[in-house]
Order: structure tokens, then sequence, then C-alpha cells
């Protein structure tokens, strides 16, 4: 065939393209991307490392200014609590600076919707790109840590090119899954896991389009939690975007587009360092779910890290199959995402969070198993699997700490890694269908130090300084109550020391409502996910119980409301 021939084949099969799916070439790579020609253009001239400096500070200043806004105005459980975080990207989608609140893992995963819509929407006719667009996207099949995470991305364009993007991203929670709250685990297709947002623009130079919030908000439970949260975000990254132009006013366009390039290069040439200081070796961990959350099983989550000079390979295969009908499934970048929460919180948490942090570190996996399960897999619990990683990359690395010269932080094991929350769902008492989590899950257990119990509750492993939530604010919202709120149990898991935390205790009644319902999603409660280290204990298993008392209870109360110690004794 002619190169004349094969271009007009080319041109025919883009024409006529029936259906675009998640990129493997783009899902399946997570190193940070060659410079573009303006970079290499940029960084050919030499760095200021003082100037670049003053930019980072600038940049981290702005984005955690952003952060506090999507904390203060949003209107999900998770913007209030800090599930949530706002960045600064190349022009590539390489995350290069985050606030420095908020979830970690979202700097190992969202340079994929960028990336995707550079090589899709770009050249689009029908999309394209232009000053003031915003883009929206929730699928975790495209590059998010799970579907209730909801993003808006931002081009920041000079002299008609792309030199970097602003995003904010929010865990939203209702999506319009087969049960509220956005993490069903009765999910049995991609169909029963919501909405599934590819990146698509919904705000276009400037103005946000109508006719797609409309119908992003007819695709959930809380069209008013969709509309609210979409325009929060849209302030936090407008607020950025002002800092970045007075910067770009002021540097120029270079000094802008060096500094962020640099962050990205100097964090990846640093872990290389890092690595190769690491006596060479291995370490094998295996981790295990042992229910699907609807049946008892056991599923393997093979790790084996390698290390040999500046190279680290992490090896996956060897884990169980995906169940094709089953919630637990997690896409490979996924659970990526959550190796780089790993690295950056409990390996190296004093490296900025971007995309660098994870880049030099080689993953293997096998397609097909619940770790990097395939496109029709549903995926609405992939936090079962993403979660284990995290835990497998966290025990390794403790292993390997023992024999490094240099520590960047403490020895520890294994963080509390489980949904330890209620999901609920139904009519509040204001005649508003909704559908969303407590934020109570914050309140994790912390992992045990050589020389120190763990801590009872303290913080997700997920996202940094996040905050548990008040009850009382919740309540003006949504109708129940939280009869035994927060209530930490000290040794809760027997004699002995060195023990991982596991959270706290909490019961929940509904009242004022002609509908609710409660759910949880969390497994350990025949085999314990967490791992012990030091020789000691990790945490127990962790079961969660429905209690139907608490409805007798609440009767009882209404009629002898002065003798609540008596009753609750009873």
């Amino acid at each position: 065939m002619s190169a004349e021939e094969q271009a007009w084949v080319d041109d025919f099969m883009n024409e006529t393209t029936l259906f675009l799916g998640p990129d493997p070439e783009i899902m399946r790579h997570h190193a940070i991307a060659k410079r573009t020609s303006l970079e290499e253009q940029v960084l050919s001239k030499g760095s200021d490392p003082l100037l670049y400096d003053r930019i980072r500070r600038r940049l981290g200043g702005s984005l955690d200014e952003a952060f506090e806004m999507c904390e203060s105005m949003g209107a999900a459980p998770g913007a209030k609590w800090a599930d949530l975080s706002v960045a600064v990207y190349t022009a590539s989608g390489d995350v290069c600076y985050m606030s420095n609140r908020g979830v970690i893992a979202f700097s190992a995963v969202l340079h994929h919707p960028i990336r995707y819509i550079m090589k899709y929407w770009k050249d689009e006719p029908t999309v394209g790109i232009h000053e003031g667009d915003g883009f929206f996207h929730n699928d975790a099949r495209f590059g998010c840590v799970h579907n209730t995470d909801q993003s808006m991305l931002t081009p920041v364009i000079r002299n008609g090119e792309i030199i970097a993007w602003v995003g904010a991203t929010i865990h939203e929670g209702e999506n319009g899954a087969c049960e509220p709250g956005g993490m069903p685990s009765g999910s049995e297709t991609p169909f029963d896991d919501g909405l599934r947002g590819i990146p698509m623009k919904i705000v276009e130079r400037g103005k946000l389009r109508r006719d797609l919030l409309t119908f992003l908000q007819h695709s959930t439970r809380d069209p008013k939690l969709m509309l609210a949260d979409i325009k929060v975000k849209m302030g936090a990254v407008r607020r950025v975007m002002d800092i970045v132009d007075r910067m770009i006013d002021e540097y120029g366009v270079d000094a802008f587009v060096g500094a962020i390039r640099m962050t990205v290069e100097d964090v990846e040439n640093e872990v290389r360092c890092r690595i190769e200081a690491m006596p060479d070796g291995m370490v094998t961990v295996q981790q295990f779910v042992d229910s699907t959350l609807k049946e008892n099983i056991l599923i393997k989550f093979a790790c084996k890290i390698t290390v040999k000079g500046d190279h680290m390979t992490v090896d996956l295969r060897g884990s169980g199959k995906e169940i094709i009908n089953r919630a637990i499934n997690s896409p490979l970048a996924s659970t990526k995402a959550f190796f780089s929460q790993a690295v950056l919180s409990y390996w190296w948490p004093d490296l900025p969070r971007c995309t660098g942090a994870f880049s030099p570190i080689e993953v293997i996996s096998d397609e097909g198993t619940w770790g990097d399960c395939s496109y029709d897999a549903p995926n609405g619990q992939n936090l079962q699997a993403s979660f284990r990683a995290f835990s497998a990359l966290q025990i390794a690395y403790a292993k390997l700490q023992f024999s490094m010269h240099t520590k960047y932080a403490n020895v520890i094991a294994t963080w509390f890694n489980q949904i330890n929350d209620f999901l609920w769902g139904g009519e509040t008492q204001h005649g508003e269908q909704v559908g969303n989590l407590c934020a109570d899950l914050n309140g994790m257990g912390g992992g045990a130090k050589a020389f120190r119990d763990g801590e009872d509750a303290v913080a997700p492993l997920f996202c940094a300084m996040a905050d548990i939530g008040e009850q009382e604010v919740m309540e003006e919202e949504v109708p129940f109550l939280q009869l035994v709120s927060k209530r930490v149990v000290r040794d809760n898991q027997g004699f002995g020391k060195f023990r991982g935390g596991m959270g706290y205790e909490m019961i929940v009644a509904a009242r004022n409502t002609p509908e609710w319902g409660f759910m949880t999603v969390t497994s350990g409660a025949k085999f314990s996910s967490v791992c012990g280290l030091f020789g000691g204990y990790g945490c127990a298993t962790y079961p969660l119980e429905l209690w139907s008392r608490a409805l007798t209870f609440l009767k009882s109360l209404k009629k002898t409301p002065n003798n609540l110690i008596c009753l609750w004794k009873e």
C-alpha cells in the first residue's frame, strides 16, 4: 500500500471510529511524559533555582488556599472534611504540585485524563481546547481513584499553546450507582457503578454548559450536590489560575514552564538516587481480602519488590483473578495510585507530591486480576484491591528500611486500610433524595512504630490531615443520629505491644424519614487485612453490625427522655 493510500485509510478510520474507550498506552503508563518542545527550549537555556523556588512557593500557597475554598464551600461530606485535592499540572498532564492537605493518591492518577484530552480532543473539530474551557471526568477506567471522585481540569493557554493545567478533584460520593453513596458493594456490571463520565468538556470559554450540567444532574440521586460542587471546583480552579496569571505576567512564560517541569524532573531524579542508596534485594508481601462484600472468599494480592541499583520493580503477578460480577475489582491505574500514596506518605513524605515520585518505579502485573481488572469488570468497590496494594507497599518498604542507613521517616507498621464507615441514602427530613457516606472513615487507626503502639484513631491512609466531621453539622442535612459517636475503645485488640490502631466505634439510627437505609462496605471481619510488624500483632478483625435495637432505644427514649443512662444500660 502506498503512502497516499495508507493516509487515506488512516483518515477513513479516524472519521468512522465507532467508539472510544480507555487508551491502554495512556492508562498503563505512569512515568512522566517527555518534554514538550517548549519545555525543551526553555530548559536548554539553563535554569534559575532561586526563581523556580519562588514560583513553587507561590504555587503551593495558592493551592492550599484553593483547597480551603473547596473545604469551606463544598456540599459533599468528602469536600467538608478534606477528601479532595487541588493541583497544577504540566502541559502533558504530569502533576507538579498539589495542595499540602488532601488525597495524595491523585498525584499518580490524574495525568491519565489530561493525556486523553490532549490526544483525542485537542484536534477534534467538535471539541477542541480553548482558553476558559473546563473538563469533567469521574470514570476510574480513564484515570481516577474511583467513580465517586469527580474532577474539573482547565488548561493554561498562552499564545495559543497549552503550557499547563489546573485541576480540582473532590470525593463527591453520590454518582447514581445501583446503591446510594457511590461505592456500591452490590455492583455486578460496570453499568451498576453509576455515572461513568469520560473526560468531557462541560465548561466552554468560561461558561458552564447547561445541557451537559442537566445531564449530569439527572444521572445522580442528588442534583443539588452535583451543581454545587461543580461550581465549587470551578471557583477553586479559577483562584489558582488567577495566581498563575500573575506569576506569568511577573516572571514570564519561560520561567513558569521551566519551574513546573523541573519540579517533576527533580523529584524523579531524587527518587532514583534514593532507590540506588537502598541495599539490593527482594521483599515479598501477601495481602488477602476475605469477602466480595456478598459472600466469604479469600483472594490474594501478591506483591514482590526487587531493588537493584537505581531500579525498583513492583511485581504483582500471582494475584487473584478478577471476579467479573463483583464490585471489588480495581483498574491498574487506581492500584498504582495507592502505591504512590504509600510512597509519598510513608516512604518519602518530604518529597513534593507529583507524578515524578512514582515515575522511576516499574510495575509488572497480569491483566485480568482483581488489582488489574479488565474494562468490562465492575469496580464500584475497587478500594478493596487498591487499599491492599497500599498496605503491601507499606509493609515491604518497612522491611527494606531496617537495612537502610538513611531513613526519611520512621519505620511503621501497617496503617488501618478499610472503609470502616456507614454509607447512607434515602429521603431526608427536607424531602430530598440523597446518598453519600459519613466522614468518620477519616478516623482510621495508625500503625505502630518500633518504639510505641499505634494510634487508636488518627487519619485515613489516603488523606493527609483530614477531619472526621461533626455529627451536629450532618444532622442539619440528613435524618440520622449517632447514638454513640467516635468512641475509642482502648486495648480493643487484646494484650501486647506494637499493635496498629483500628479506629473507633459508632452507632447510628435514622429518624424523621419515610425511607432511609445504611450500608457497610468493610471487609476484614474474618481475616484481618492489616498485617503485623516487629514480631507483634496487626489489627484484629473488625466486624460491623447493623443494630436493630437502636429503633427500640429511640422509642423508649421518647417516653422517658430524662433516663438516658438507665435506658442505655438496658
